[in-house]
């Protein structure tokens, strides 16, 4: 089995630094991109099999970027990271790119380094005919988020008119 490959975007020399540095030890290959379109670039050259990338960047947004990579590479994981937690843009990406993971700026280093290393264990599975991707991530990033906005994956029960139940106990 050949090497692994993670493909960093963002358009902060100094983040893609750090965040190259703290990955130094990690058995497999780092790549950065300071655009979406440096991103692609580097994907037609490369075998990756795993993309982390910043939402906000001039041009090219991180999420235009991930669909982009999920129609002509549909294998790859895609991990987007951000310094606006906007829920519109994470519901977005998990529905239409299939998110893998969503970080929040400024993102812990363990947290990083954690969600690197599991999305590389799934490509492992993947690779072993062990794992099925879409619905294991969907059901994994809807558990993730229900963490931080209790409820928001659940609604109430409906009336028989069609209203949301409101009580004490839904809210």
């Amino acid at each position: 089995m050949e090497q692994q490959t993670l493909l960093l975007v963002d358009d902060d020399p100094s983040f893609l630094y750090g965040m190259r540095r703290a990955l130094y030890q990690q058995p497999y290959r780092v790549f950065t991109a300071k655009s979406g379109q440096e991103a692609i670039s580097v994907l037609k050259e490369l075998k990756v099999q795993v993309v982390v990338s910043d939402y906000k960047m001039p041009k090219m947004n991180g999420l235009c970027l991930l669909k982009r990579i999920k129609q002509s590479n549909p294998h790859i994981i895609l991990i987007m990271l951000t310094g606006y937690a906007d829920v519109g843009v994470l519901v977005e990406a998990i529905n239409e790119v299939g998110l893998f993971k969503f970080l929040v700026k400024p993102v812990k280093i363990e947290l990083f380094k954690r969600s690197i290393i599991s999305a590389m264990d799934l490509v492992k599975a993947r690779e072993a005919g062990v794992a099925s991707h879409s619905e294991s991530i969907r059901k994994m990033l809807l558990a993730e988020l229900e963490q931080y906005y209790p409820g928001i994956t659940s609604l109430p029960p409906r009336d028989k008119e069609g209203y949301y139940i409101i009580g004490p106990e839904y809210s």
